[in-house]
């Protein structure tokens, strides 16, 4: 039996693969956040960070660190939720990008 990805159509052997995939397809609603669409408060650093656990630290890994400059609140995508990223390095991502914002602002303007 075959299963389809609701959102973007891809193929699947097993069902089990196609529901994670739905879960975090690029495509989902539920992963366009508005922050992402060009909004102006959106400042997004690249920077290292550093691997530990309770025995010690190893070596570090590239990080994207997204801030709402409007909020102070730093944020994290779709992405970051399917690589597991808080769970796995113990880190305090913030909140969730929203869907929709009362601050949002596009960075061009557009008449």
């Amino acid at each position: 039996m075959i299963h389809t990805c609701q959102y973007c159509r891809k193929y699947y052997k097993r069902k089990d693969f196609a529901i994670k995939h739905e879960k975090y397809c690029h495509k989902n609603p539920n992963n366009k956040h508005a922050c992402l669409v060009l909004c102006k408060y959106l400042k997004k650093e690249k920077t290292e960070s550093e691997f530990c656990i309770h025995t010690g630290c190893y070596d570090s890994y590239p990080k994207t660190v997204f801030t709402c400059t409007k909020t102070g609140q730093e944020m994290y995508s779709y992405v970051a939720e399917r690589m597991n990223i808080e769970s796995r390095f113990g880190e305090d991502l913030g909140i969730r990008m929203p869907l929709e914002c009362d601050d949002y602002e596009n960075e061009m303007n557009i008449f």
